[in-house]
This record gives C-alpha cells, structure tokens and sequence, in this order.
C-alpha cells in the first residue's frame, strides 16, 4: 500500500513508481508548449480533489498546470474524456455521495459545503447524475445499513498491533471508549473508528482534507478472537493511490 509520508498518497509520485497501477488516462506528451504531461495532469487532479469544497475555476487549474486558459482546458479534455468544470462536477457529486452516506449534514448545507448555488441546483444535478434524488440516495443507503448492530467484542478487544505482509504495521488502540487507527508508515492516517455495524468499522481520518474514509472489518475465529481484518474506501471514487483493499491485516501476538 504505498501511501506516502508526507501527504495522503501524491498521485504523481505513486504514478511515476515503477510496477504500481495508473488509470488508463493516456500521455499527451512531454512538457512542451500547450501540452498536459502525465506529471502536470495528476498534480492539477490531485489539486481538484483537495478543493472540491473551494471555489475552483478554470483559471485556478490552468495555473497549476502551467498553461493558458484555452491550452489548458484543451489538453485537459483530451486526456481524462471531460471538460475540466465537467470533470469538477463529477467529483463534486462522488463526494455529496459519501457526506449523505455519513448522514450528518442536510441536504442545504451539502449543496453549499460543495459550492452548488443551491440546494434545487444540487438536487437537480445529482438526479441527473444518479437517477434518483439525494434524499432517496440516503435513505437507500442507510436502510442497508443495520442501525441496530452491535460489536461481536468489547471495544477493547479490537485494540493490538495488525501487520500486512507488504506494508508492515498498524495499531489500533483504545484511548478513552474510542479505537484510534494509527499507519505505522503513514503519519497523514491517523483516524477514529466509528461502528458502522456488525464488526465493520469507519475509520474517519482526523485530517478531513484526506478524503479517503474507509471500513474496517474485522472476522473473528470460532473462539471469538480476531483472525483477520480488511479495509475498503467508503466512497468508490476515492484516489485509487489508497489501496486499502489490497490490505490483510492479521493480528500480531503480543510479546510475551
């Protein structure tokens, strides 16, 4: 799982590793003069993603690629198949789906946290998006969820250390009636874990601006203790960079 140090996962610099998986977004070239390199396009994505809730305009973009309005807007919609204020909209709704998902905020304030002129406007385009208005989204999505699930343990007994043969170490630890998460390689991933239902957690990253929610659920042995733990993106359109998926997470005995 290679989520770098310093940020959530750069994109261009897990793109630019060898062996690891890139989207299928084509080169357009090299630096040169009204092009969009791979480099230039994942950094100005990556910006997208950190600013849905900022005021994003075609400018703004084109400045972080380095190019003039007009170059930039082409050699946008060459590479990814949107326009850029298309491709903006697009992820802007993929996010409305996680905040009703959460079931936190009402449906005004999620128009306006994700700078839609109103709630109707919102409402309109995530129909148009989804088949179905936002309020029916979250009610679908919440009756799949049973609200009435309980942990299979006490909270304290999910705490320990959990290791991925390939990325190494995670600690859950229960501070105070609450389990924190904790990427031994990861300072960024530090979040708390809400119960979701059964023995599937939320882990809610304290820096917000990660965008990369995720479950975490755990499989128990017959003798009630944990053999297992897998995680996944809440949101199917969060970076593909975090490969929770690829995470099996086994508990490490403690020393003796």
């Amino acid at each position: 799982m290679d989520i770098g140090d310093r940020q959530p996962v750069a994109l261009a610099a897990r793109l630019l590793q060898p062996g690891t998986i890139a989207p299928t977004i084509p080169s357009i070239g090299p630096s040169a003069k009204g092009r969009l390199d791979r480099r230039r396009l994942f950094r100005v994505l990556d910006y997208i993603d950190r600013h849905l809730e900022g005021n994003l305009t075609l400018d703004s973009m084109a400045s972080v690629a380095c190019l003039s309005r007009f170059h930039f807007a082409r050699a946008f919609k060459q590479a990814v198949g949107q326009s850029p204020l298309r491709y903006v909209l697009a992820r802007r709704l993929e996010r409305a789906k996680v905040l009703l998902i959460e079931g936190e905020l009402p449906l005004v304030e999620i128009a306006l946290v994700l700078r839609f002129s109103s709630q109707a406007n919102f409402s309109r385009a995530f129909r148009q998006s989804t088949g179905m208005a936002p309020g029916q989204y979250r009610r679908e999505a919440t009756a799949a969820r049973d609200m009435n699930a309980k942990p299979s343990l006490a909270l304290s007994k999910y705490a320990g250390t959990y290791r991925d043969a390939w990325y190494g170490d995670i600690t859950i630890a229960d501070e105070g009636a609450r389990l924190v998460i904790r990427f031994s390689h990861t300072p960024a991933l530090v979040g708390d874990l809400q119960h979701f239902q059964h023995d599937t957690f939320i882990a809610r990253w304290r820096d917000r601006e990660l965008r990369a929610d995720a479950y975490i659920t755990f499989a128990l042995n017959p003798d009630g203790s944990i053999d297992q733990a897998k995680m996944r993106a809440v949101s199917p359109e969060t970076d593909f960079s975090f490969d929770f998926q690829d995470l099996l997470l086994k508990p490490v005995p403690p020393r003796p």
